[in-house]
């Protein structure tokens, strides 16, 4: 059951709408990041709020952590340390990036992507819109340096478009021997763009971002 780590600024709704996608039951702790040098009125009003109803919830581990803003490395430094034993603690976390100061918010996502990659495989960023219609959600885990092969990327592709494809379906379709067909499907799997239920590959929130990198880049 994971932890909720959220940049704060003067608004508590973004917070809130992750403890509400979670599950009241399902938070563990909740670390709001703060700029050092302590809180402005409107952000201990936020503060106040989260407190009260994370503790209706049942949730009694709200804490503030202040983060040196000023000093990037430090300050990325000090929000991966945090992310990464929340983590270790709880299994996983929910990064929210909906509210507060702009570099808090950079160094946030920053410390997110540095982490380990065994880590950073149980880590969801969240971002609310600011006209408060909805969110985005990705996981940490989205690759940086994406490097597949023209098997993989057409592999890749197919399922996509399919939805859902098998092996044969795969190796039929785009006329690649079936060892090879299974290669790159099972590479893909590796690299999260894939998962495999039985014997069917579908596509994953990773593989439909590659993609449409890849495609951005043809």
């Amino acid at each position: 059951m994971p932890g909720i780590i959220a940049t704060l600024g003067f608004d508590e709704r973004h917070v809130i709408r992750s403890m509400l996608r979670i599950g009241f039951g399902g938070v563990q702790k909740i670390v709001l990041l703060v700029p050092r040098g302590g809180l402005e009125e409107r952000a201990k009003r936020a503060l106040d709020e989260i407190s009260k109803l994370a503790g209706l919830a049942g949730v009694k581990d709200v804490t503030t952590a202040e983060v040196p803003i000023e000093v990037f490395h430090e300050a990325v430094a000090t929000i991966r340390k945090i992310i990464r034993d929340c983590v270790r603690s709880f299994g996983g976390a929910v990064v929210s990036l909906g509210g507060g100061m702009r570099a808090l918010v950079i160094e946030t996502l920053l410390a997110v992507l540095t982490l380990p990659i065994q880590d950073k495989k149980n880590v969801k960023i969240v971002v609310d819109l600011e006209t408060s219609q909805g969110s985005i959600e990705f996981p940490a885990s989205i690759p940086i340096d994406i490097r597949l092969s023209e098997v993989e990327i057409r592999a890749l592709e197919y399922v996509i478009n399919k939805g859902r494809a098998t092996l044969g379906e795969v190796s039929e379709d785009l006329k690649l021997a079936r060892s090879t067909a299974w290669k790159a499907l099972e590479k893909l799997v590796t690299l999260g763009c894939l998962k495999k239920e039985d014997f069917t590959y579908i596509p994953t929130d990773i593989g439909l971002f590659v993609n449409a990198i890849i495609k951005s880049s043809a």
